[in-house]
């Protein structure tokens, strides 16, 4: 249990600096990306509070099973664990549908990175769904 918080503690920390470079990154070249993008979202949460139901709870749960349940590892039962973290984020990334895949990629990573430091899929879950939350937050307050 002590590895399991110390390791989500150095993930969200992880996240939160992949965050603020993705956002970096956004800005300088993309910049009317994440203002549409925000606008939209915030829209969407405020119109509608049952939505927040998917991306705090179901989301998570689903994504993570598929894709650092399932997919990171079967494929690190034949490839190196960085090779397969790469892949599953990658998917995990494309999965989301959203041209700009640096922050899905990078968050894939951290939550594959969780998974095989703590040895379960609950430690990535919980993070997962504590990075949306903050996601949702940061995006219904600007």
């Amino acid at each position: 249990m002590k590895n399991q918080i110390k390791y989500m503690a150095i993930g969200f920390y992880m996240l939160m600096v992949f965050s603020v470079f993705s956002g970096m990154v956004e800005t300088l070249f993309f910049p009317n990306h994440l203002s549409a993008y925000q606008a939209q979202m915030s829209q969407r949460f405020e119109t509608n509070l049952w939505l927040l139901i998917f991306p705090l709870i179901i989301a998570p749960i689903f994504e993570e099973w598929l894709f650092r349940g399932m997919i990171l590892t079967k494929l690190n039962q034949k490839l190196s664990f960085g090779m397969s973290n790469i892949i599953s984020a990658l998917l995990f990334a494309v999965a989301h549908l959203d041209w700009f895949l640096l922050p899905y990629f990078l968050n894939g990573l951290v939550y594959g990175w969780v998974k095989k430091k703590t040895g379960n899929l609950y430690s990535a879950i919980v993070l997962h769904a504590l990075y949306n939350a903050i996601a949702i937050l940061t995006l219904m307050n600007t």
